[in-house]
């Protein structure tokens, strides 16, 4: 594409010969007269570069210029001034308007299409950043609204909209974190009666309808601060900040009697439900959220065991019927070993009864239809059994000795063990009241005895399959909320990547999530040195700092440098796949088995190794972790690699930057190495500095981070000082002094110039301050503007120190160099005056490593600062200059 440019003279001559010259080299050319033609041309048409003569009638090039650059929204174009004036302070003007670049007329052709040449590359580097930046805003608000989508998704039950239990969680632990608040907070656990038996009358989408009438009449009587969520099948949380126990307790009754008044119609089929609603409130004697949870769930057990449709509290509960809550310990064993039964195994039948014969003739129907069975002669033996066993269904006699039927089934339905397990009540009579108070005490079967074969085949295959299929609905919910936890877990990772720029952050995020999200007890990333010969632990959770600090697996071996070399992952999900002869790179990253190393592919290399070991349980990764392990690769491989072009190409910019600098010291053969100690220097002082409390939060990482990148720019404006002031070897006359003087400004203006155009670079503001500043002294004598006292900035002040101690200790064209212990009395003596008393203080107290520094960055033509036959000299102007 052919690139256009427009000139902008009022001189029709020089148009002429600007046109012909730039169509005989192929550009499309655009002419005119004056300046406010040249920016209507600019608005309409575009073009990519400007070449303005800066005197113009009606509008001169630096108000063009000045108008295009204000101007938000249009593309970029490079701009060339041209004039006939040398004058230095004419480029300042120019560079400070906008302008890209400058020419004298008249002008040159040859330089002039070198210029364009240059100009036009960096026209098409600015349109492919733009297409770049635009591509990025757009899949960055892709990925936000995709972000905001799965957020809700994680915190939301699709099926009432109400808080889920991740949510309801998450605000009960903040509330948590406020000592005052937890005590001033009282919640309702709400549970659908008989729920199980309304599906299995009416069918699922009226149970459906059931839980979102009552999450819509909890919504309606809920107070606007209360945190209303569906926690799990028909079970509802409401947590009341700032609510009395007394009052939640109202609030839940009101709760109930609206529930039992709603009638739920679906498929032309109508029917009432009640609630059991237990209360609670927080105490000093609970130490963490769970202890809340726990009591309000007792209490609604309470509730239910009371009869149902009913509020209570956990203290209702009469001390015999206290249901004994296993032990962690024993929960994790029970529930482990249900886990693990082979779901193709038969199902299991606890068979109680305190009569012999009918527990044997129970045996011989059940194994006859294929079914396990287990036999308890009382309602106690029956409650152990099952707690232990996990049948899939229990039968209990109406009347045993000990613990009868009914209280069996109520403990059975109160206890955590066993609450899921279908129970069917046998009893001799068959009369409605026998009946309405087995189904009161949780039976979900009744049949009466003797049993008929048949018959109670029919039952027990018929729970059995109810809970066989509730069990893998519940693994199913299980897998779902894994996944859930994964996405949200996937999601605070992208997130962070998305708004960090830091290395270290990203390394450390990456590790920590997949440790979390993969639950594994060992993970690291490694990374390849710069000659890419080996890898090295950038970060790492789980594998001891020694090894972390000294392990270098070479490129190609063991299975991290495999992984590395081929680009290809390695997963071992079994000893019989783990080496046989692990090396010792091996096994200083890897544990046991399963583990897996897999590559993070960057777009043109692979940018390092992610190593997972040490499963928790010893689970082998699943196909859905290793594409965990493979996003999570990837994501982080992307912004590595972007972090790093990007610390490449801002160490690019800022060598440019101190290579500009570096010219303006070798002007002067006197101080080639001024940079490089004044550097030095001051971050030896600032790192003295920040040992005191005053100034420990304003010198941070950052702080010296940006100081060192500063320093070197602080005498940039000597650029525009002539050599037979710079050089000279005799004092400067007033005059002279005041041209010197100027290169503080000049300077600065320098570098704000820089600063408009890239205004996020940070440490240029620091540049530009120190650039202004550093020739200011404390009290206030200083130039160029006579800031007084903490007005000078804190990086002017700790570099002013340090260039006057460079100065006073190096010889120069218009003196010798004189002794540190000199260089320390003039520094001491101009405390409070020149400069402030605390970064004389921090020199003092780090004096020797100053004299170490001059030393060992002397310039080869003086002797060192150390020299102390050379007499000291006042404070005078060379120290201030």
């Amino acid at each position: 594409m052919t690139t256009r440019i427009l000139i902008a003279d009022d001189d029709p001559a020089v148009l002429r010969m600007l046109e012909r010259l730039l169509h005989r080299a192929g550009y499309d050319v655009l002419s005119a007269g004056g300046g406010e033609e040249a920016i209507r041309l600019a608005l309409a048409e575009k073009p990519s570069i400007l070449i303005t003569d800066w005197s113009m009638p009606d509008m001169n090039g630096v108000e063009v210029c000045r108008v295009l650059r204000s101007l938000e929204g249009i593309r970029f174009t490079y701009i060339i001034m041209l004039t006939a004036h040398a004058e230095e302070e004419r480029m300042v003007e120019a560079f400070e308007a906008g302008a890209d670049d400058y020419l004298r007329k008249p002008v040159n052709p040859q330089e002039l299409l070198a210029r364009l040449h240059a100009a036009t590359r960096i026209v098409q580097l600015e349109a492919d950043l733009e297409r770049q930046n635009r591509s990025i805003r757009q899949v960055n608000a892709e990925l936000l609204a995709v972000n905001r989508r799965l957020e809700e998704l994680v915190r939301t039950d699709p099926l009432t909209g109400l808080a889920n239990r991740r949510e309801a969680m998450s605000v009960l632990n903040a509330i948590w974190q406020q000592g005052d608040a937890r005590l001033g907070l009282s919640c309702m656990l709400l549970d659908i009666d008989h729920f199980k038996s309304l599906n299995d009358r009416f069918g699922h989408a009226f149970g459906d309808q059931a839980l979102c009438e009552t999450a819509r009449a909890m919504n309606r009587l809920a107070r606007p601060e209360d945190v209303v969520c569906r926690i799990g099948g028909e079970e509802f949380l409401i947590l009341c900040p700032g609510q009395s126990l007394e009052a939640t307790r109202r609030a839940a009754e009101r709760i109930r009697a609206e529930v039992q008044a709603l009638t739920i119609t679906c498929d032309g089929q109508e029917a009432t439900i009640t609630a059991s609603i237990g209360v609670a409130a927080g105490d000093a004697t609970m130490h963490k959220p769970d202890d809340l949870i726990r009591k309000v769930d007792q209490a609604m057990y309470v509730a239910k065991r009371l009869g149902r449709n009913q509020v209570r509290t956990a203290e209702e509960q009469p001390p015999a019927d206290r249901v004994r809550v296993p032990a962690p310990a024993e929960l994790a064993t029970a529930v482990a070993r249900h886990e693990a039964a082979d779901p193709s195994a038969p199902p299991t039948v606890l068979v109680a009864d305190d009569d012999a014969g009918i527990r044997a003739m129970c045996r011989r129907f059940l194994e006859a239809g294929g079914f396990g069975v287990i036999e308890a002669g009382d309602g106690l033996e029956a409650l152990a059994k099952a707690a232990e066993l996990r049948p899939d269904v229990i039968v209990l006699d109406a009347v045993m000795p000990r613990l009868d039927g009914l209280e069996c089934a109520r403990r059975l339905k109160a206890h955590p063990l066993t609450r899921e397990v279908p129970v069917i009540m046998a009893s001799a009579s068959d009369a409605e009241a026998d009946v309405l108070a087995g189904l009161e005490a949780g039976v979900d079967e009744y049949i009466t005895k003797p049993p008929r074969r048949r018959e109670f085949l029919l039952r027990v295959s018929s729970m059995a399959r109810l809970f066989r299929g509730k069990v893998e609905l519940m693994r199913a919910c299980d897998l779902r909320d894994e996944h859930a936890r994964a996405l949200a877990l996937l999601l605070d990772y992208a997130v962070a990547l998305s708004v960090t720029r830091d290395m270290e952050a990203i390394l450390e995020k990456t590790v920590a999530v997949t440790a979390r999200l993969l639950r594994c007890g060992r993970v690291s990333l490694m990374l390849p040195d710069s000659r890419r010969e080996y890898l090295a632990i950038a970060k790492a959770v789980g594998i001891d700092p020694e090894v972390v600090r000294s392990l270098r697996v070479p490129h190609g071996e063991a299975i991290a440098g495999s992984v590395f070399d081929s680009g290809r992952p390695c997963i071992v999900n079994s000893p019989d796949g783990a080496p046989r002869d692990p090396s010792r790179y091996d096994t200083g990253v890897f544990a046991s088995v399963p583990l897996a190393s897999h590559p993070l592919v960057g777009p043109d290399r692979i940018m390092g190794v992610l190593n997972l070991t040490q499963r928790a349980g010893g689970r082998p990764f699943s196909p859905r972790e290793l594409k965990y392990i493979e996003l999570i690769s990837a994501l982080a491989a992307a912004m590595i690699d972007d972090t790093l072009t990007r610390r490449a190409r801002d160490e690019a910019a800022d060598s440019i930057v101190i290579a500009l600098a570096t010219l303006v010291e070798y002007r002067d053969n006197d101080t080639r190495k001024h940079m490089d100690r004044v550097t030095a220097f001051s971050l030896i002082l600032a790192r003295e500095l920040q040992r005191q409390r005053r100034f420990t939060r304003e010198i941070d990482g950052e702080f010296l981070h940006d100081l060192e990148r500063a320093v070197p720019l602080h005498d940039i404006g000597k650029v525009a000082v002539p050599d037979r002031v710079l050089l000279k070897a005799g004092t400067l006359d007033a005059e002279e002094t005041l041209q010197m003087r100027r290169h503080a400004e000049i300077g600065a203006r320098t570098i704000r110039s820089v600063i408009e155009r890239v205004p996020n670079v940070r440490y240029l503001k620091m540049a530009e301050q120190i650039t202004l500043s550093h020739h200011e002294f404390y009290d206030g004598t200083g130039y160029p503007h006579q800031l007084k006292g903490d007005r000078i900035p804190l990086a002017a002040r700790i570099t002013a120190l340090a260039d006057v101690y460079d100065a006073i200790t190096t010889r120069r064209s218009y003196k010798d160099a004189l002794s540190h212990e000199a260089a320390v009395a003039i520094i001491r003596e101009a405390s409070g005056t020149q400069f402030d008393p605390r970064v004389v203080d921090a020199f003092l107290a780090r004096q020797e490593e100053f004299r170490l520094i001059a030393t060992e960055l002397a310039d080869d033509h003086h002797p060192t600062c150390g020299s102390a036959n050379l007499a000291p000299v006042e404070a005078a102007e060379p120290v201030s200059v």
